[in-house]
């Protein structure tokens, strides 16, 4: 169970930090299903030891908008473009 749990953490990680790197709000952080045991909020975050650590999650806002983040990147994309424009970067 322990190195099952370890394995948990590790991949649930991954998805936790992969969302922060990217600006993707996160919820909850937790490791096993079931009601909570034990948890601590930091970084805005709520993290939690659940009852049957077979498993984990991490939870995304619910009001997540896709389009909306759509937007963000095709407007970084043209601020991109306008600077490529703008210092004449050439393409080989």
């Amino acid at each position: 169970v322990a190195l099952l749990a370890g394995i948990v953490v590790i991949h649930e990680a991954g998805h936790y930090l992969a969302a922060r790197s990217f600006n993707i709000s996160v919820v909850e952080f937790s490791i096993g299903f079931g009601p909570k045991i034990v948890g601590f909020e930091a970084l805005g975050n709520e993290f939690n030891l659940r009852a049957l650590p077979l498993g984990g999650f991490v939870r995304f806002p619910e009001n997540y908008n896709v389009t909306k983040v759509e937007q963000q990147q095709e407007a970084a994309r043209q601020a991109f473009m306008n600077r490529r424009k703008e210092e004449n970067w050439t393409l080989w």
